[in-house]
């Protein structure tokens, strides 16, 4: 009945009237009334598969798709949508798809008509939301990017295997957990560090570090952070990525078991850091000459210890 209603043209309702009048019922149809005849032919009619039959033709799968769709009334476009996914040969695929659910929503219908080959999968129409569509792409590109060997085909035959209950989030996390490269480039860097330019090297040096690095992935691979080895001491250094390809060390330096390094270390390091044409704080750079006053104006650079300075602070403090 849903479907009879959604796809009646209310302004010219004749043709469908014209079309009900030949299905057996147990009733007479009144003729003076278009819609009262349409009305009571659906609620009279002997079988519902005579009445889709007269008005849409032998649509193969119509009946079985519309118990599937359940009780409640769709959106006139969720009907319009389903009689497409069926007649139409260019959307054999979806078809198939459709026949396989189960169960079937409104937003299953739009779901399935976004999504396209090779990605028009049962596994993606029952966890993607109409809206989300788009951002499935994006993930798709940026795993094609950070695991470049991998195929469409090895990202399909990996969505089909899904386990009932298990969400695209953790899909997209395992892929991303591939990373055999990630999309930085840092040009004139000193010989001193070392990038981690994969996901197996950020979990290596996790390891090796004792730290929580790992938990870093989905930055790295979103282009917001980058992390390198400063051999030397040792440590690991935390890049944030600032517009127009800038990169900057906002203090994230980090010895084994995230253990601070001595000051002088870490100016060393900022130093090789700035001639690499990464930005730092201003207060370890152009405004260090400034630091032995922060205190008097109760600033406190508690990453900082002792302060990069020429004034003897504590003279300074209890001359009150």
């Amino acid at each position: 009945m849903f479907l009879v209603l959604a796809s009646l043209d209310w302004n010219a309702p004749e043709a469908v009237v014209a079309c009900l009048k030949n299905i057996p019922s147990d009733e007479n149809l009144p003729s003076d009334d278009p819609f009262s005849t349409i009305s009571r032919a659906l609620t009279t009619c002997r079988r519902v598969r005579d009445v889709l039959h007269t008005l849409y033709g032998p649509v193969d799968g119509l009946l079985g798709a519309l118990k599937r769709l359940g009780d409640e009334p769709l959106p006139k476009d969720s009907y319009r949508t389903l009689i497409r996914l069926l007649i139409e040969p260019e959307h054999r695929a979806r078809t198939k798809v459709l026949r396989q659910m189960s169960r079937i929503t409104a937003n299953h219908l739009t779901t399935l008509m976004s999504l396209e080959k090779p990605f028009i999968l049962k596994e993606l129409v029952e966890r993607l939301r109409p809206k989300d569509v788009s951002q499935f792409w994006l993930a798709i590109a940026l795993i094609h990017q950070l695991v470049p060997e991998a195929t469409t085909e090895d990202l399909v035959a990996s969505l089909t295997s899904l386990q009932p209950g298990v969400g695209l989030n953790r899909w997209v996390q395992k892929q991303v957990s591939r990373a055999t490269r990630f999309p930085v480039t840092l040009s004139g860097l000193d010989k001193t560090f070392t990038p981690l330019t994969s996901a197996e090297a950020i979990r290596a040096k996790a390891l090796q570090y004792q730290n929580c690095l790992r938990t870093e992935l989905g930055e790295v691979a979103l282009s917001r952070k980058y992390f390198l080895e400063y051999r030397p001491a040792p440590a690991i250094i935390e890049l944030v990525a600032l517009s127009e390809g800038r990169w900057a060390c906002l203090d994230g330096i980090y010895g084994p078991k995230n253990a601070s390094l001595d000051p002088g270390t870490k100016r060393i390091i900022r130093r090789k850091l700035q001639a690499s044409g990464v930005l730092v704080h201003a207060r370890h750079a152009e405004a260090s000459r400034w630091n032995s006053v922060a205190r008097l104006l109760s600033i406190y650079d508690h990453d900082d210890p002792i302060l990069e300075g020429d004034f003897d602070l504590t003279e300074l403090v209890g001359t009150g």
